[in-house]
């Protein structure tokens, strides 16, 4: 009787690599998603904050915020599954607000934030970073410099508010 070599291989598996979302001390606008994009491509989504994100691969990803009535934000740009050694997102390091009281302005349709020298959310060319319908709500941004316009109620056209509005990470900025 002849014996014939017998090769084990032995393939370890390990777990899926998750990221977990911290929510910021400020209250968030409602969820819709948390999406996950590898080269544009959304890859895995999420819809609480406690739910774990599994990431697909190693990366490198975008990571998409969604309020429900509003725009999607980028949190995170090109960050690899290791470049989080804990697995944590603190949003708080990443996103700020912006409020519009809107005391003594005309009624508004749209709040929008646009990038530094926008012509306005009323022209053919404009872009939107974020918006909100009416006053006394949050805008969540990414950290950055926007001008900050409203749609009035009536159609006319854009208005300026402030044309440059600083958001810093983990702060609320209020503008009268």
């Amino acid at each position: 009787m002849s014996t014939l070599p017998i090769l084990l291989v032995a393939l370890a598996v390990g777990e899926a690599k998750t990221w977990k979302m911290i929510a910021p001390a400020f209250e968030l606008p409602p969820l819709q998603a948390i999406t996950l994009t590898a080269d544009g491509t959304p890859d895995t989504k999420i819809t609480k904050f406690d739910e774990p994100l599994k990431l697909p691969n190693d990366g490198p990803f975008d990571l998409y915020w969604q309020p429900k009535d509003g725009r999607a934000i980028r949190i995170l740009h090109k960050v690899k599954a290791d470049d989080l050694p804990k697995g944590e997102v603190h949003f708080a390091d990443h996103v700020g607000v912006v409020r519009l009281r809107g005391d003594n302005l005309p009624r508004a349709s749209k709040v929008v934030l646009a990038p530094l020298g926008d012509p306005g959310p009323t022209e053919s060319f404009y872009s939107t970073i974020q918006q909100v319908l009416g006053y006394r709500q949050d805008l969540i941004v990414p950290e950055g410099e926007y001008s900050l316009w409203i749609v009035t109620e009536n159609g006319a056209r854009g208005q300026r508010i402030e044309s440059k509005v600083r958001v810093l990470a983990g702060r609320i900025t209020n503008v009268d």
